[in-house]
């Protein structure tokens, strides 16, 4: 072990095998800012070197560490000096001559590193852990699916059945959570979600409140369909059905939404999609629970965070914007007029273009399937040959990147289903809750504040003028 990498280790307190070549500020738990200021305090006081505040931010990894006391010391004299070397021959330019760069959106920012979910969106490829998401839809079940996300692999039967067993025994919900459900029988289904979920943090007991962080996510994967199943029930005026804990995840949750069982077929379509759904990566929901976790904030309060964005119009909700749109247009042979009106008036068509592909949503092809078979069993295709002809109609805007979206489909799934179209983001949710639990976690073992920078482009070092003596200014509106 080299002098530097001795000093790292002894102010980090991590062993050698954690040296690596690229350990550096905020990689691990160990070196945060503080830590960071203790190091720098190491080099000065062990190496005889001064480093000043700019450079303090520019020796930010082991590797730029050594590169740095090895350019200092290689401009010492041979005969120790009993002065320290200030230490100003930078890395790189100052931070104030750096040019700026505004990502707007954190378009195109990579904040940190995931083994959850790859989006690989020039070849329109999704994967969990590594395996294909359609490959994972036709072949797996929605449990499969949740202990691959949560654990990293895919489950052997025993651990398929602790899965299975746990969110059996967990989807129960507190009556004081149906009776605030109640409260709120005619707001949107994501706004009961929402706060129904965040009432469900004040029921912890004490023996819940020591529950580990992949418990309390476990149980949420397992009330999320519940509390939903539940206000749909109370908004229709009939009782909310309860849980079957011998019945499958998915077919559980549609049971309880429709209020009657569903045919086998049903219950491999729900499963399938809430497969689907699963996870997408860093998107603004799972970034926002991440966000809430990097804060120290617990899991009720980062799912909380999650659902309030996933049910925003650009993301989960979508689905119902897609939905309306159909109705809109009314029928296929309109589709087009309705592209081109949209495109004059420099609208957007809903279900078309993502922030990530560069063409079709992967999901699409699960989805698109679905909806023409339902369709077509039951003899009502009117709806589904409008989103075609409207595919269609966007074919040239394929070329540039702007295909056909999860949403423009999946909507059309729940509504053949005999589902209300409001419901369509909620059933979104209940697929991508293993996803959020997965990025918590991901997130809590590795911990570090989110905090991106803002850049002022207001006014300066104006001069604070007394009340009594500031003008009306009539722009100002009250």
């Amino acid at each position: 072990m080299s002098a530097i990498e001795s000093i790292v280790a002894s102010v980090l307190n991590i062993g050698a095998d954690r040296l690596s070549g690229d350990l550096a500020y905020q990689s691990i738990p160990e070196w945060d800012s503080f830590a960071h200021v203790q190091l720098m305090l190491a080099l000065e006081n062990r190496l005889g070197i001064v480093v000043s505040n700019d450079l303090m931010l520019e020796l930010n990894s082991l590797a730029a560490i050594k590169d740095y006391v090895a350019s200092v010391r290689a401009t010492l004299p041979s005969t120790p000096s009993p002065a320290p070397v200030i230490a100003s021959i930078p890395v790189c330019m100052p931070r104030a001559t750096k040019p700026l760069s505004i990502h707007r959106g954190l378009s195109g920012v990579t904040f940190d590193h995931s083994r959850i979910t790859q989006i690989d969106a020039e070849n329109g490829r999704l994967a969990y852990r590594g395996y294909n998401v359609n490959d994972l839809a036709t072949h797996a079940s929605f449990e499969e699916t949740i202990a691959l996300l949560l654990d990293g692999e895919l489950p052997d039967r025993p651990r398929l059945e602790y899965y299975s067993r746990e969110l059996a025994s967990l989807r129960n919900v507190p009556t004081s959570s149906l009776e605030l459900l109640g409260a709120m029988k005619f707001a949107h289904p994501m706004d009961a979600l929402r706060t129904a979920v965040s009432a469900l943090s004040s029921q912890k007991t004490d023996e819940n409140n020591k529950l580990s962080v992949a418990d309390a996510g476990l149980s949420l994967i397992a009330r999320v369909p519940t509390l939903i199943a539940a206000h749909h029930a109370l908004r229709s005026n009939r009782n909310p059905t309860s849980p079957n804990p011998m019945l499958p995840h998915a077919q559980d949750f549609l049971r309880m939404l429709l209020g009657y069982d569903p045919t086998p077929e049903l219950s491999r379509l729900i499963d399938q999609d809430l497969i689907v759904h699963a996870d997408h990566s860093s998107n603004a929901s799972a970034f926002a629970a991440r966000v809430a976790i990097g804060s120290g904030a617990d899991v009720y309060g980062a799912i909380t965070a999650g659902l309030a964005v996933f049910s925003g119009p650009l993301h989960g909700g979508a689905v119902e914007a897609a939905l309306h749109q159909i109705d809109v247009i009314g029928s296929p042979e309109r589709a087009a007029d309705y592209v081109r009106e949209r495109l004059r008036l420099n609208l957007p068509v809903m279900g078309f273009g993502h922030r990530v592909y560069r063409g079709e949503d992967p999901r699409v092809q699960h989805f698109r399937d679905t909806a023409r078979q339902m369709s077509e069993r039951a003899k009502d295709t009117a709806a589904f040959a409008t989103v075609e002809a409207l595919v269609a109609a966007m074919q040239p805007s394929l070329r540039l990147g702007i295909g056909p979206n999860v949403d423009l489909y999946a909507g059309l799934v729940y509504r053949l289903m005999g589902l209300p179209d409001d419901l369509a983001c909620a059933i979104f949710a209940a697929g991508r809750m293993p996803g959020f639990v997965a990025h918590i976690l991901e997130q809590h073992a590795n911990n570090i504040l989110i905090r991106p920078l803002l850049h002022y482009t207001g006014p300066s070092h104006r001069t604070l003028i007394p009340l009594q003596q500031r003008q009306t200014t009539a722009s100002i509106g009250v």
